[in-house]
Formats: structure tokens, sequence, C-alpha cells
């Protein structure tokens, strides 16, 4: 069974910042989430304010909150992973 992924808009902004293969890279990340959003390389967050989950694509992290009942993933924000990221 498919999971919901929504789109927040901080984060639907932020692949027109992402250039070339990241960005492919991220948006079939996305894709991958309908059907498996506990894989690839998954952190719990436990005191990060902005979201649960952690998923990491190369230099970019996705953020995203989880509702296993409804099946309904939420991506709070797409940031670069710098020193100030986390």
């Amino acid at each position: 069974m498919q999971w919901t992924v929504n789109v927040a808009k901080p984060a639907h902004r932020a692949p027109s910042r992402i250039q070339g293969s990241d960005h492919e890279r991220i948006q079939a990340t996305m894709v991958s989430m309908q059907a498996a959003p506990f894989g690839g390389d998954l952190k719990h967050l436990t005191n990060d304010p902005r979201a649960r989950y952690r998923r990491r694509v190369g230099s970019w992290r996705i953020f995203f909150d989880a509702d296993p009942h409804e099946r309904i993933i939420w991506v709070k924000a797409i940031e670069r992973r710098t020193s100030k990221t986390y």
C-alpha cells in the first residue's frame, strides 16, 4: 500500500535551489518514499523541532514526519547539509 507524501511550502520551494543530479536524486527519493518512507539513510530525530525523521540524499537532507496509521508523510524541509544544518 502506498504512502501519501505531502510537501510543505518551504520544502516545496527548495528544489528550485537544487541543481543537476542532486535535483534528480531528491525527486527520485521523494517518489521512493511513497513505497518505503523508512528506507535509505534514515535517522530518527529526538530533539529537532523541524521534524521527527531525517533522510540523507547526498549532501541534502529531507526532514519529515510520518503518521503510520493514516500512511501519510509530511515533508517539512529540504536543506543542504552545512555546519548550521543541525
